[in-house]
């Protein structure tokens, strides 16, 4: 398993959270770079990257985390990516976690493309951070500092 450099950061509530630079691939060997694999935890949400966060009434939250990636399948498209669920009451208590394995695949480069199963959805690169997973994974993935 390749380090993809982790960095801690305080979370909501109290949480830990890791967040994880993904490399980019270069556009000559798109497609054919390693992707860092992330190991997925259901033991604690502290082990896996959240990309994006909605809040119900602020009484609960629902996280979507970055589980694992690989190398890419579809050589239009430069991450492919599993997606978990898991949802906190207003103290940071596990409330639910999803046990399945939303596989998805982003394109970084115009058009900008998420694509879960075989639907793809057009990714607006100028939306504010929040407003959609989608974007959020988008943003996750390819506007994450290269080192």
């Amino acid at each position: 398993m390749h380090n993809c450099g982790a960095h801690h950061e305080g979370g909501r509530n109290g949480l830990e959270r890791k967040s994880f630079e993904f490399p980019r691939p270069a556009a000559k060997t798109k497609g054919s770079g390693v992707l860092c694999a992330l190991s997925a935890s259901t033991s604690a949400a502290s082990e896996l990257a959240i990309f994006h966060t909605a809040s119900f009434g602020g009484s609960r939250s629902v996280s979507l985390s970055l589980a694992e990636g690989g190398p890419v399948r579809d050589p239009a498209f430069d991450f492919d990516v599993v997606i978990t669920l898991s949802e906190f009451d207003s103290d940071g208590t596990v409330l639910y976690r999803d046990g399945g394995r939303h596989q998805a695949n982003v394109r970084c480069d115009a058009p900008a493309t998420v694509r879960i199963k075989s639907a793809d959805y057009a990714i607006d690169i100028s939306a504010r951070p929040r407003t959609d997973w989608k974007h959020d994974l988008w943003a996750a993935l390819c506007t994450a500092p290269v080192s």
